[in-house]
């Protein structure tokens, strides 16, 4: 296990390191919650719980030291806003993630010393992905089967290169899209598709029960379409929770 000495999270690109700034504490990892209701029910038994098939956003947070030569106000102006978080005991993997309020500084003596310290607690997406499935895949020419490393479903981004009527087959998933004109791409985590800057949903049918849009399951999905396509290009975006 890395030592606390050698620790450090990237934040917005820019690493904590580079602030002058010594990890006191990483976050503990935690699977996030399955959002939902608890109803009571008469004459049942404790309580029916109702899910909306989501998850909630996990909250991680992070000691750091200031040490010789780090500036309060250039940490400050880091720790805001949004961006991927890279925790250093784990850095092939990322977390979408916000500051959760403010950052915040505080003094106190140990030993005799003086200690500057910066607390800060990140709002993460509920899921981590893999810098690795977050390029993309080889291109795809023919049907093909695609390996889910990850633990949860992924809404990869879908780019179909070709023309006229397209139906794409993603394992159970079907997608119609109409009158291609060189291609599309469909981003199933937005549930929408554009080309270029333009939007194009309205191109877009989602051929289902249930209107659910394309996800790649773990373990092994089959990729396959019907019409004129000279090739698919995937961008999977693997997940763990």
């Amino acid at each position: 296990m890395p030592r606390l000495d050698n620790l450090w999270i990237s934040f917005g690109g820019e690493k904590s390191t580079d602030k002058h700034l010594k990890i006191l504490s990483m976050p503990n990892r935690i699977a996030a919650a399955e959002r939902g209701n608890a109803a009571d029910v008469l004459g049942r038994d404790g309580d029916l719980w109702i899910s909306d098939n989501s998850r909630k956003p996990i909250a991680m947070p992070v000691e750091m030291r200031m040490k010789r030569g780090a500036s309060r106000t250039e940490v400050a102006n880091w720790l805001r806003g949004g961006g991927l978080l890279v925790l250093g005991d784990d850095p092939d993997y990322f977390y979408r993630a916000r500051v959760n309020g403010e950052a915040e500084f505080f003094r106190f003596v140990r030993n005799g010393e003086i200690w500057d310290v910066v607390n800060v607690e990140f709002s993460c997406q509920p899921f981590k992905f893999s810098f690795e499935g977050s390029e993309p895949l080889p291109d795809i020419t023919s049907p093909a089967l695609i390996e889910n490393p990850g633990n949860v479903p992924s809404k990869p981004m879908i780019t179909i290169y070709g023309s006229g009527d397209i139906n794409l087959l993603v394992d159970e998933y079907s997608i119609l899209a109409s009158d291609v004109d060189g291609y599309i791409t469909i981003d199933t985590d937005a549930m929408m598709a554009f080309k270029d800057s333009q939007n194009m949903s309205t191109k877009v049918t989602i051929v289902n029960d249930e209107d659910l849009w394309p996800e790649m399951k773990p373990g092994t999905n089959m990729i396959n379409w019907s019409g004129t396509v000279s090739k698919i290009v995937i961008t999977p975006y693997w997940r763990w929770r």
